[in-house]
């Protein structure tokens, strides 16, 4: 059974385990990543120097391939590496588990282009696990951790000091489990928790973390899984029907749609088992589903266009995707028998220098409804 259930398990409780990668990994066909990786089809109408909103984009140097470049890395140190945010400065969040005897699970980020260095782990002062799973343009961190009495709790933070700088939250109402996913720019951050035998998804907006949460159930779902927000407050994820199938869904400007891997796709998917986890703001999903081989398959869709995504033969699932339609996510290499995290990276946002710090442009700090002038410490409040 997959060590990675033993992750998922702190999160999302037995509930989720019995649905969710049950099977052992098996090599998927290797196919060209110049065939099935591509941007958004909106990619090309972008300005070159403004992004969405007006503010100008970091555009470095591209790699003169002409194609994105695959990368997979470990946390140096590191038994297992999973990433699972990616900001638009491509500074990546995850969580690796150590090789030490204790095989203690951290946070890490990930900044610069070498992915054998530039890894800063996070630790939540006093945790005894810490998982960072989102991070925003300005460099602002989502995530959990669990005490010493082994409860969890979710945590954003502030700065760049990974010393300092954690706030803890808990969602009113939540019996366990609470598990911010992502957080959009203007602090509003999106995840899951258990609350009376199922599981649900929140958001969050505002500056007190006591108040301002708010359930976001799926119509008809038993349980719904918020993995994903993008920097419109725009969410995404998967739930569980009555019948125990899982099918994807975003909720942009208040309209919930539902989306499954359509049947014709090859590999051929199993109806009812398709799980989104990261969406950018131009409508673009990433996810993965069991196909009719009860093997898993990752794909980036937007609309009714979908690509596969792969990164050689190994098995894929994608966790997150920025607004560059940049994708992070872990890699199951069968010969190691362990997982490594992966990066596809567009050419346009391949940088030449190490030296980004992922918080984000003046404009985008300006319209942050939150600053750093609390950083340290963990309150209810920031």
């Amino acid at each position: 059974m997959r060590q990675r259930k033993m992750v998922f398990g702190v999160i999302f409780l037995s509930i989720m385990l019995s649905f969710m990668l049950v099977l052992p990994p098996a090599a998927r066909p290797s196919t060209s990543d110049r065939d099935n990786w591509s941007l958004s089809t909106n990619r090309e109408n972008d300005s070159p120097e403004q992004d969405r909103d007006g503010h100008k984009k970091k555009t470095p140097p591209t790699t003169g391939s002409g194609v994105a470049v695959t990368v997979t890395f470990v946390v140096p140190g590191a038994a297992l590496t999973w990433a699972y945010g990616i900001n638009s400065a491509d500074t990546i969040v995850g969580f690796y588990q150590d090789s030490t005897p204790a095989a203690v699970y951290h946070g890490f980020i990930h900044q610069g282009t070498s992915y054998t260095t530039g890894f800063t782990t996070i630790d939540v002062p006093g945790s005894i696990l810490t998982y960072a799973q989102g991070i925003n343009d300005l460099g602002d961190i989502v995530g959990i951790y669990e005490d010493s009495t082994g409860t969890t709790h979710g945590f954003v933070h502030h700065g760049t000091n990974y010393t300092t700088g954690y706030l803890t939250f808990n969602v009113p109402g939540a019996d366990c489990c609470v598990s911010p996913q992502g957080i959009a720019n203007d602090g509003t951050f999106a995840g899951t928790y258990g609350g009376k035998g199922h599981i649900h998804g929140f958001m969050h907006k505002g500056t007190d973390l006591t108040t301002g949460y708010t359930t976001m159930d799926a119509p008809g779902a038993t349980d719904t899984i918020l993995n994903g927000i993008d920097r419109t407050d725009a969410v995404a994820g998967y739930y569980m029907d009555q019948n125990g199938g899982t099918h994807g869904f975003s909720i942009r400007s208040g309209v919930f749609s539902s989306y499954d891997v359509p049947a014709m796709t090859v590999p051929t998917p199993m109806a009812g088992q398709t799980q989104v986890y990261g969406v950018n703001s131009l409508g673009v999903l990433v996810g993965f589903y069991l196909d009719t081989a009860f093997a898993y398959a990752a794909f980036q869709a937007q609309g009714t266009t979908l690509k596969m995504i792969t990164v050689g033969t190994s098995i894929v699932f994608p966790y997150g995707i920025n607004e560059n339609g940049d994708v992070v996510g872990e890699v199951y290499d069968s010969v190691a028998g362990a997982y490594h995290g992966f990066a596809i990276i567009a050419p346009t946002s391949t940088t030449a220098s190490t030296g980004r710090t992922g918080r984000g442009d003046d404009d985008d700090k300006n319209q942050h409804r939150d600053n750093d002038n609390n950083e340290n410490g963990e309150g209810g409040s920031h």
